[in-house]
């Protein structure tokens, strides 16, 4: 067997005993297959902070945690703490509609994991990108459609597989301030839905809530 070369994880956990999504993170780890010790495990958020040296020095390779279904502003508050001191968060639960995954995407939380879907290898969980650990909601019809045209629905496509808005017009042979045309009422028609996006990693949750894109081709 070929020697295992990739660097050893050190990953806190923060889920509640009671939570069942305790198991199934530390069943994730196993399937990811990498190296990586748990370091230390926390109840809540809050605990975390109070608990551990919160710094770029401190070794913390992953932050995995489990929401509940009660977390509020204070819980994305210390999603951004805990990202902005260089420790990338990885959130697990049970869907992807709810508006509050946007919210600790937009906070620095590097990916989502949702239900029983499971990251096809070691370079999703490493590799800093927050659509390529979701996993497409298990009913688009469900939420509310932005009635995106057939060309805003290919500039939001575009922008999703592109690093930036002059890709997207050289990939759609248009101009780069047309690109910044559509996304901006790209954004307009999801707000006008009560599903804001914006940001980025937002817009691009989106397009995979409404079936636009194929996270695992991101």
């Amino acid at each position: 067997m070929a020697e295992d070369h990739r660097s050893h994880l050190s990953v806190v956990i923060v889920c509640p005993p009671t939570q069942r999504s305790h198991t199934s993170i530390y069943r994730w780890l196993e399937e990811v297959g990498a190296p990586a010790t748990v370091s230390a495990v926390y109840t809540t958020l809050s605990d975390f902070l109070e608990g551990s040296p919160l710094s770029a020095t401190t070794r913390i390779d992953l932050v995995l945690v489990a929401r509940t279904c009660d977390d509020d502003d204070a819980d994305i508050a210390a999603t951004r703490r805990i990202s902005s001191a260089g420790h990338r968060v990885i959130l697990f639960g049970t869907t992807l509609l709810d508006d509050a995954v946007l919210h600790y995407l937009d906070a620095g939380a590097a990916a989502f994991v949702a239900g029983d879907r499971r990251p096809s290898g070691y370079t999703a969980v490493t590799t800093c990108t927050a659509s390529e650990l979701y996993a497409p909601a298990s009913s688009p019809a469900s939420v509310a459609s932005p009635g995106l045209t057939h060309r805003e629905s290919e500039v939001l496509i575009a922008w999703c597989h592109a690093s930036t808005k002059e890709d997207v017009a050289e990939r759609l042979a248009i101009e780069r301030a047309t690109v910044s045309s559509h996304l901006q009422r790209i954004r307009a028609k999801y707000a006008a839905v009560g599903r804001s996006a914006s940001t980025k990693a937002a817009l691009i949750a989106r397009a995979v809530q409404d079936g636009l894109v194929d996270v695992y081709e991101l």
